[in-house]
């Protein structure tokens, strides 16, 4: 069992020593981080845990050690990654979906990143760079849930978002924009 903690750091807890091995920023040796504050954590299919620490995407092999960060290729990327990780997903197509406060970076099998943010003139872009949980329901849609203004259907094909509306003046609309959980 993983735990990711405020500035406690991320914590394995080993069931059959009922103990904890301590993965954070001031460590020394293989159990360092980029922060000591993690906010997601998950294991792509390469069995390498992804850790969501401010400052970086932190990873730890299959033995316990910590990797270098993933470093995007793409300076707007690693900007997007410089700031807070909320949100860690992997589709089917071994795509990790990174969530951050200042937007979305879709890391590809390849290495390449794709980057989705904000943009008030287009109608079709996230509806906002607060994004707070990723998921793939089981037909492979992907649903990003956004803090403040609602969800939002990835459309692969043209590499857009449907937003599902927010307020009460639509009745069929979202009451509020704070979408926290997804499942499906």
């Amino acid at each position: 069992l993983w735990l990711g903690t405020n500035a406690g750091g991320l914590r394995y807890a080993d069931a059959s020593t009922r103990g904890f091995t301590l993965y954070r920023k001031e460590a020394i040796g293989p159990q360092v981080l980029a922060s000591s504050f993690v906010r997601a954590v998950i294991r792509d299919r390469e069995r390498t845990l992804c850790v969501g620490p401010p400052k970086g995407l932190s990873r730890i092999d299959a033995t316990g050690a910590a990797l270098s960060p993933w470093r995007p290729p793409s300076a707007e990327a690693a900007r997007l990654l410089d700031g807070y990780i909320q949100a860690l997903h992997e589709d089917r197509g071994g795509n990790l979906w990174i969530g951050t406060t200042s937007g979305l970076v879709v890391k590809e099998p390849s290495g390449a990143a794709r980057v989705y943010r904000h943009r008030p003139d287009e109608a079709r872009s996230l509806s906002e760079d607060f994004v707070q949980v990723i998921h793939e329901s089981p037909d492979g849609r992907v649903w990003i849930g956004t803090l403040g203004r609602g969800l939002n259907e990835f459309e692969p094909r043209t590499r857009s978002f449907r937003r599902y509306p927010v307020g009460t003046a639509n009745p069929l609309g979202l009451p509020g924009g704070d979408v926290n959980a997804l499942y499906s």
